[in-house]
Order: C-alpha cells, then structure tokens, then sequence
C-alpha cells in the first residue's frame, strides 16, 4: 500500500508540484483511483458476472435457479461488492489513521449493510413469491378435482 502512494508522491513532485499541496493532491488522487475501481468493479460484476450467470442459468432444465438468480437479484448483490472495494482501499488514501478514515470506513459499512439487507429482501421476496405461486397453483387444482368429483 505505502510503495502505491509513494509512487504517486514521486510522481508529483516530477511534475514540480510545491510541497505543501502534495499531501491532499496525493490522497485525491489516489481517492479517485480507489473509486474507479470501485466503478469497475461494479461494471465488471455487472457485464461480467451477471451475464455468465444467467447463461449458466438459461442452460439448466431446473427453473429454481432462474427464480433465484435473476437479474434483479444479481444486479442487488453487484451493489454490495464496490464498498467493500473502498472499505478494503481506504487505508490507502488515509495511511496515518486518521478521523476523516475512520468516519468513511463507517460510511462505507453503513452502505454495506443497507445494500446486503436490500440483496437478502429482495432475494426472499423472488422466494415467497415462487412458494405463494406454487400453493396458489395446488390449491387451484385440488379445487377443480374437488369439483370433478
């Protein structure tokens, strides 16, 4: 982590930059890079994952897993992954310890959590709604055989 930032230090003082902005332009900096990874995560989860997904998904002869790995499902978890990209990174930016980390770490983990309790709701929500569709459908056809009868 220190070789990166450093690196980026050496960086800025190639380009002659005073030495009293090269602090805050070396955290900028190295914040921006931390939230283009954090895009291309999102991005590649997205196109990457989610596409494969539902190939392998389409493949099967089992519907179950159509159900469950839709992609509104995938898309909410793909929300999960990019803060704990930041959260991991953070550190990075902020290497003496400071409050301004420790205050977006708990940013980060309070966005974490909301995004995984969306996943899970929206994950049992596609469960219910099969298990109410599949009672709706025996209940229709023990009705109709009550009938036949």
């Amino acid at each position: 982590m220190e070789t990166f930032t450093r690196w980026v230090y050496y960086f800025l003082e190639s380009l002659g930059l005073d030495l009293s902005y090269m602090t805050n332009l070396n955290r900028l900096i190295v914040l921006v890079l931390i939230a283009v990874l954090a895009f291309l995560t999102d991005w590649i989860c997205r196109k990457g994952i989610v596409r494969l997904v539902r190939k392998v998904t389409q493949k099967t002869k089992v519907t179950w897993d159509d159900l469950l790995f839709n992609d509104r499902v995938m898309n909410n978890f793909c929300h999960i992954l990019p803060p704990v990209v930041v959260y991991i990174l953070l550190p990075i930016a902020f290497p003496d310890g400071s409050d301004a980390l420790a205050f977006i770490r708990k940013l980060c983990m309070v966005y974490i959590i909301a995004a995984a309790l969306r996943f899970i709701n929206i994950f049992l929500g596609v469960i219910f709604h099969h298990i109410t569709w599949l009672y709706f459908t025996i209940r229709v056809i023990q009705v109709l055989l009550k009938w036949m009868k």
